[in-house]
């Protein structure tokens, strides 16, 4: 039974057609019509591509309701969260331990618990279920019957474009007769966080607490966007025996060194897949390797792999009847998985002064390290430089920060009725009452690392892989500029009556209107402006806030 794709209608009008769960969907091998599932493709895929064949099975699009299933994943009904502390106050009066952690002066404690993710349900749920059946469909330059641009609500009926018709399961036409497809992968499940922590408190004289410890977090089964179109950079030529990756990397050297189109040394991987091209096309190439330096030498120089291979190689395959190694019936057959990793690790120490003669403050230094696949959140829509070697993009998070420091204090002056300096009572409500407090922040500065240009491993033409973070340019090699500021506030507690009392506040938020600068711009395609400090600044100047305010 035929059945309309739901479009989304762009421009003036945004339409999404869902009836029940009609057009959630899976893509499938459309010859063995099962589901593809991710990591069983790409080891299909390094397989063949490792003895010089092809894997490239059409893809289809079927509804779950046509697959006999209930949901896109299966429901896991393992998702126990345990949630375990543990405190231990010890009593030691005499002895080395009674030294070290006193009589009751000293707290162990310990925690664990397993949480599990909450997703976002546009990006991770709705838009990955439909699939395909949510696409961008525009009309270009509607006008009305003068040959004026068409209004809407005044012209007549707003011209729509034709909404197809397609049979399931819906296989696109090639060359991409889908613009692009995010879908999820069948075998995913609920992403996990273990939280770990472990501290040991001990109580000081004068009436200090000295408090460290460690707390863990980590993810398991995150999700994020891979493409089925990555580019098996280490496909071998099965006649010469050369990898795409020496032959691109030997074209690539070449052009990078100024040397002309024309006499690029052939490349037998080039000369073997591009056969159909064997003699040049034109411009003085002689050969398939100079045609495709000719061609796109662009993308030879700034690392645009899947560009060169979806947009050029494949399609002269495709052109001269010849199987292609990418999938050309969609850009990006985006998948959303759930195989990716997060490990944050911290050590704490922290010192606090309980109230006392008109004084408290806290000091509190973090030393930690936060690790991941991606460097964000799962909202970022960032894909793997390479889901054949995810290994490659696990480094340290980009918003990670190695030292944090921040302490605060409040203390009241000595002066006024209960103060150690008593003025009597007339003059106590001009000199008593005063406070000052203050609050200092101050960390390291976040990873940089230069932006050599995006795709250098073939991660996709639509999702976006790290320009940062695989194992040739790691997150955390350079490091931002740190970051340190100091806020102020005195005010004057004056008490009116027994129920009322007037309190009035001066702050200086950034007190020493101390500027804090963007990081360099370290883009290595822009080099007039690499290495420069960017003029707007990361924090505001001085603010100055007075309030008055009656309180009972």
């Amino acid at each position: 039974m035929a059945e309309k794709i739901a479009q989304r209608v762009c421009r003036e009008m945004k339409t999404l057609k869902v009836f029940g769960d009609v057009h959630i969907s899976l893509l499938l091998d459309q010859q063995k019509g099962q589901p593809i599932v991710s990591s069983q493709y790409f080891n299909a895929k390094e397989a063949a591509a490792l003895q010089g064949n092809i894997f490239n099975p059409t893809l289809a699009l079927q509804t779950i309701k046509n697959l006999n299933r209930r949901t896109i994943t299966r429901t896991d009904w393992k998702n126990i969260g345990p949630r375990v502390g543990l405190s231990w106050n010890p009593s030691f009066d005499s002895g080395m331990l009674g030294q070290v952690l006193g009589d009751r002066k000293t707290v162990l404690r310990g925690g664990y618990s397993l949480v599990y993710d909450r997703m976002n349900a546009t990006n991770a749920g709705i838009e990955s279920s439909l699939g395909a059946f949510y696409q961008g469909l525009a009309t270009t330059g509607p006008v009305n019957a003068s040959g004026q641009p068409f209004r809407i609500g005044v012209d007549g009926a707003t011209p729509l474009p034709t909404v197809p018709v397609e049979t399931l399961p819906y296989a696109p036409s090639i060359p991409f007769g889908l613009l692009f497809a995010v879908l999820q992968n069948p075998t995913n499940t609920i992403g996990r966080a273990h939280l770990l922590d472990v501290t040991i408190q001990r109580e000081l004289p004068s009436r200090f607490f000295l408090e460290v410890g460690y707390v863990g977090r980590l993810g398991r089964n995150l999700r994020m966007d891979t493409t089925l179109n990555a580019v098996p950079y280490f496909m071998v030529d099965s006649q010469s025996k050369q990898s795409f990756a020496k032959a691109y990397d030997a074209v690539a050297k070449q052009l990078r060194a100024g040397v002309s189109v024309t006499s690029i040394t052939a490349q037998p991987w080039f000369e073997n897949y591009l056969s159909a091209v064997a003699t040049g096309c034109g411009g003085g190439t002689v050969n398939a390797t100079q045609c495709l330096a000719l061609q796109d030498s662009g993308d030879f120089i700034n690392g645009g792999l899947s560009s060169l291979w979806q947009t050029n190689m494949d399609i002269i395959r495709l052109l001269n009847g010849q199987p292609t190694e990418l999938n050309l019936q969609t850009i990006d057959p985006i998948v959303r998985v759930g195989d990716t990793n997060s490990n944050y690790n911290a050590l704490f120490l922290s010192v606090h002064r309980q109230m006392s003669r008109g004084f408290t403050f806290d000091v509190n230094y973090t030393f930690s390290r936060s690790m991941d696949d991606a460097g964000n959140t799962q909202d970022n829509g960032q894909g793997f430089s390479s889901p054949f070697t995810p290994q490659l993009d696990y480094d340290v998070s980009q918003f990670d920060r190695t030292h944090v420091l921040n302490a605060h204090w409040y203390e009241e002056l000595p002066f006024g009725a209960g103060r150690h300096f008593s003025t009597g009572k007339r003059l106590d409500k001009l000199v008593g009452g005063w406070y000052t407090a203050g609050i200092v922040t101050a960390n390291s500065g976040l990873p940089l690392c230069p932006i050599y240009g995006s795709g250098a491993f073939g991660g996709g033409l639509i999702i976006a892989p790290p320009n940062c973070g695989d194992t040739r340019n790691p997150r955390g090699t350079l490091r931002g500029l740190p970051a340190w500021q100091l806020d102020l506030s005195a005010g004057k507690i004056t008490n009116l009556t027994e129920r009322f009392r007037l309190v009035f506040s001066a702050d200086l938020i950034n007190a020493l209107n101390h500027p804090l600068f963007g990081d360099p711009t370290l883009d290595m395609t822009s080099p007039e402006t690499f290495g420069s400090i960017p003029i707007t600044e990361r924090n505001s100047p001085r603010l100055v806030q007075l309030a008055l305010r009656l309180e009972f």
